[in-house]
């Protein structure tokens, strides 16, 4: 039985109980698909046990974590410098991917709510930022590492002064952004983005290009695919 990514949601097929799955782990997966494909197996930890997997990149990128200054340095610990893992090590990398994604998507998820906030029963211009359409304003600024709160900052800043300010708000929008402002920085103020001054569709290619530059092919040799043995 094979169970792709979207089929691990939501799929309740009953194994047998001394079924054993293999998992194979992505080189950024999070808990929620973690959790959801291990899910498969209802009686695990019951007879049922389950065998993870991963590419060279994944497990290099597990020796590496101990040795990376990165924003999620609370949860490094001493055993990522073996070269034997365990569940422990896996769980405590997919945590580690987790906390970067939710960081990522904090700054959007701020901006937006700053832009509803800003622009709420204003003039529908407001509604409309100016389109950038020169090459040097979509790729001329290098990258620098800040904080999420500075960038929100920022955004408040740029939202704020083409709308009026915070005293052109209602004190129900006032209360939003204050809500944003204090969400940031309770799970933000510790964390480190690389950032420019592109807009975000912008940003996406850049960050797709960085992607594509750290892939490195490997010529895998021909195999032949062992014929499936009948459960009953």
């Amino acid at each position: 039985v094979i169970f792709e990514e979207p089929r691990c949601r939501g799929t309740d097929l009953k194994l047998r109980t001394e079924a054993v799955a293999l998992l194979t782990l992505a080189p950024n997966i999070c808990k929620d698909k973690l959790m959801q494909a291990a899910g498969r197996l209802r009686k695990l930890g019951r007879n049922q046990k389950l065998e993870i997997v991963g590419g060279s990149d994944v497990f290099s990128k597990l020796r590496d974590l101990s040795n990376k200054g990165n924003v999620v340095s609370k949860l490094r610990h001493s055993f990522f410098n073996s070269s034997n893992f365990t569940a422990t090590n896996v769980l405590s990398w997919v945590m580690k991917n987790t906390v970067e994604s939710n960081v990522v998507g904090l700054s959007n998820w701020a901006d937006q709510g700053i832009f509803y906030a800003s622009t709420h029963k204003k003039k529908p211009s407001l509604c409309i930022t100016d389109e950038t359409l020169e090459l040097g304003d979509f790729y001329g600024k290098s990258f620098e590492k800040v904080t999420i709160t500075d960038i929100v900052d920022s955004s408040l800043d740029f939202h704020m002064n083409r709308t009026g300010g915070l005293e052109e708000l209602n004190d129900d929008m006032n209360a939003i952004v204050g809500k944003i402002r204090e969400r940031v920085r309770a799970y933000g103020k510790d964390f480190y983005l690389l950032a420019t001054g592109c807009d975000e569709e912008c940003e996406r290619e850049m960050e797709l290009e960085i992607e594509r530059e750290e892939e490195c092919e490997v010529e895998m040799p021909s195999m032949k695919p062992s014929n499936e043995k009948r459960w009953n």
